[in-house]
């Protein structure tokens, strides 16, 4: 379900997005929306914040809104998704399809799951992701003129100018667009562990205590950018540097790169971790840190914990995967890697109260004491998907 990841709620883009449909589909969008969306904004703050979350659309709206509440009532699960759930017919489309997004696009991971379903059934999808969030200005130029050749080459059968290759990408980094045959391109896995001292290394960690943080539902994590629909500040690529001063948020960090990493795929979060809370959180993000120490965030993801969806080691720890978003950078040397580890990114993520109540009815709020190993044992890593030169 596209309004949840890893199991949780992506509550900034669809409390955003359907309060602003339940406001507008009948009068339409008019001037007066925009000269008001100071106060739409303010509105916002307020609701993200606001417990129980069943009340929040009417902080902004001033009424119960139909799809918000549908949303957080009914799960990522619940069966009163399937009719309008057609993604098992996707491989019977037949009509030339050309998939456009974003690595900072709220809706890429679902393209891309589209794009290789269509793939599997026999088809010739093309496939462009460009540096962009959803609907960034300055995505235009390109998608435009793409759209264009795709219709003459489809409509009225002039190909001269569609190319060969189906994939496009841009590789942040290189700051260039490559082409590719299919979607993911051929790579090799590199594990790189978390080690002891927020370090991050190819070899595997030695024996060590596990970092241990608090999670405070009262005070969440902050989003800083992102793939999100809302407020620019948790959109795109950002500065990491004041969200990684945390207590809350671990960062694992290599050495300076000696020579060019090229990422390009889905990465991983591969942790051993252990909560004090049965209900709980842990987020990921893989960011690249420039020589003059700023951090900017590539690619995340996060997964929500409850009792019945991961079974602890013998000694109380869980091995859990985050997946974490496509990306394609390419690493040059002076840079150097980072993986941040914490239990959110609000509100961008609805924030994990700790209780297990229903996400529309909770209101208590429970800290979490968390911990990330990485020792022999509990080999914690992120998975990254390097493409030979």
């Amino acid at each position: 379900h596209f309004r949840y990841q890893g199991g949780s709620y992506t509550l900034e883009s669809s409390l955003g997005w359907s309060t602003m449909m339940a406001k507008y589909a009948a009068s339409g969008m008019s001037m007066s929306m925009f000269l008001g969306m100071w106060d739409r904004n303010r509105k916002l703050e307020k609701a993200f914040v606001h417990l129980p979350l069943n009340e929040a659309d009417r902080i902004i709206t001033g009424r119960s809104t139909n799809l918000y509440q549908s949303v957080i009532e009914h799960g990522p699960d619940d069966d009163y998704w399937k009719p309008v759930d057609f993604s098992s017919r996707v491989p019977e489309l037949t009509i030339p399809i050309y998939l456009m997004g974003g690595w900072y696009d709220l809706f890429l991971d679902w393209q891309l799951k589209d794009y290789q379903a269509l793939r599997a059934a026999g088809r010739n999808p093309y496939l462009l992701i460009g540096p962009w969030t959803h609907g960034e200005f300055s995505s235009g130029p390109i998608m435009t003129r793409e759209t264009l050749t795709w219709l003459q080459a489809h409509l009225k059968g002039n190909t001269s100018k569609l190319r060969e290759i189906p994939v496009r990408l841009f590789v942040m980094g290189a700051n260039q667009w490559r082409n590719f045959p299919d979607w993911p391109p051929p790579a090799q896995h590199e594990c790189w562990y978390l080690q002891p001292y927020g370090m991050l290394s190819l070899m595997p960690p030695p024996i060590s205590e596990p970092d241990r943080y608090s999670y405070d539902p009262a005070d969440p994590t902050p989003a800083v950018g992102g793939n999100s629909l809302g407020f620019r500040k948790h959109m795109g690529a950002k500065d990491n540097r004041k969200l990684e001063a945390r207590a809350d948020v671990l960062v694992y960090t290599s050495d300076v790169l000696e020579h060019d990493v090229e990422v390009i795929g889905p990465v991983t979060a591969d942790l051993y971790v252990r909560s004090s809370l049965q209900h709980t959180d842990f987020f990921a993000r893989l960011c690249v840190v420039e020589p003059s120490g700023k951090s900017i965030n590539l690619c995340d993801g996060i997964l929500r914990l409850t009792p019945e969806c991961v079974v602890p080691q013998a000694d109380g720890s869980l091995h859990i995967q985050i997946d974490i978003w496509p990306t394609a950078y390419h690493f040059s040397p002076g840079q150097r890697i980072r993986l941040q580890v914490s239990s959110g990114a609000h509100p961008s993520f609805v924030r994990n109260t700790g209780t297990g109540e229903l996400l529309a009815t909770a209101t208590k709020l429970q800290v979490a004491e968390q911990s990330i190993y990485h020792d022999p044992e509990h080999p914690s890593a992120i998975l990254l998907p390097v493409i030979q030169a």
